[in-house]
């Protein structure tokens, strides 16, 4: 599922950037520009739409739920989602404004619109928030600071940079931005890509140090592993899609179009990592859990190690927050079944 999901995704980030080429090559007309731009514009706010009602039924996992993580966490959550939500609303509206509005006049792309301007900023706010948490679950697993703040400083570099994309945009119009602000996106665009490379580089690597060698717990580390290695696939070809609109096509806004579901990409991982240890955890059959029950807890290895990646873990026996698989997996190794109560 996996990799049927990723090949779709490559496709879809990356098609579109290199058949542009095609008409950059053949001098592309203003008549070719508009069609590309509406023709981009369409299908990424549909691609977005739906990416977005994946990202509402994750958060009515995440509630029905009712995890016990911590306030900061829930809040996180909900505030990605109301960004989400702001997000697509922006483009909805933009898409309704040159469709609907302004139906055939092609000089309305021309011109400056608050809707495209302002979901620029959601942008950077969702990328910031959800590329922020991973950075501190890689502070967790390793203890050390170091990849964290160079990655926090960018997050924050590309979050001033969204802001003052979305103010130059707005007061110089499009076409002005796209002539001699075109590095701009350029650079936030390959900021991005570079945090999430290394977000998720980091995340495999503490995890592959954390096997213990015991085989279930080696089993349930590398499928946390391949779950980063695919979303953040995903992710990176899609910023490399915008990355080549950005460079092979800057007369069009085939770029801007994209960054409509781009961020939900970001915001999915994040939630589908969080409800992946609740009921729905595909760990739950693999990993063994104590014939006892276990009742005080009430919860399964799988569940704990995944809470350490994803959130931070408090149990019902007032355990602290665990910052290493081999500590869990002491507290619940499984008791032998010919061990009687």
């Amino acid at each position: 599922m996996g990799t049927s999901i990723l090949l779709i995704f490559r496709y879809v980030a990356l098609a579109p950037a290199l058949h542009l080429e095609g008409f950059r090559r053949s001098s592309m007309t203003p008549s070719d520009s508009v069609q590309v731009t509406l023709g981009g514009l369409q299908v990424s706010v549909l691609i977005a739409t739906f990416v977005y009602a994946i990202s509402c039924f994750q958060v009515f996992l995440y509630w029905r739920s009712r995890s016990n993580d911590r306030l900061g966490l829930r809040i996180l959550v909900w505030i990605v989602w109301l960004f989400e939500t702001t997000h697509t609303t922006c483009f909805w509206i933009f898409l309704f404004t040159i469709t609907v509005k302004y139906s055939g006049l092609p000089e309305e792309l021309e011109r400056r619109h608050w809707s495209i301007d302002a979901s620029i900023v959601f942008h950077g706010l969702i990328t910031c928030c959800v590329q922020s948490y991973y950075s501190y679950r890689v502070y967790v697993l390793s203890g050390r600071m170091l990849i964290p703040i160079l990655c926090w400083i960018g997050l924050a570099l590309e979050c001033f940079g969204s802001i003052a994309a979305a103010f130059v945009l707005y007061h110089v119009g499009p076409v002005v931005f796209s002539a001699d602000w075109n590095l701009f996106p350029t650079l936030l665009i390959t900021v991005d890509l570079a945090v999430g490379v290394v977000n998720t580089t980091s995340l495999c690597y503490y995890l592959y140090t954390r096997k213990t060698g015991i085989k279930s717990t080696d089993q349930l580390v590398t499928t946390l592993i391949e779950w980063f290695v695919e979303s953040g696939l995903i992710i990176a070809l899609a910023a490399l899609g915008m990355l080549l609109a950005c460079v092979l096509t800057p007369n069009t806004d085939v770029y801007l179009s994209m960054t409509s579901f781009y961020a939900k990409f970001y915001s999915n991982s994040l939630l589908a990592s969080l409800n992946g240890r609740g009921p729905f955890s595909p760990f739950r059959k693999s990993v063994p859990t104590s014939t006892q029950g276990d009742t005080k807890t009430g919860l399964c290895f799988a569940v704990q190690v995944t809470q350490v990646v994803f959130s931070t873990a408090v149990d019902h026996e007032n355990l602290t927050s665990f910052s290493d698989v081999r500590d869990i997996q002491r507290l619940h190794a499984p008791i032998p079944t010919n061990v009687q109560k």
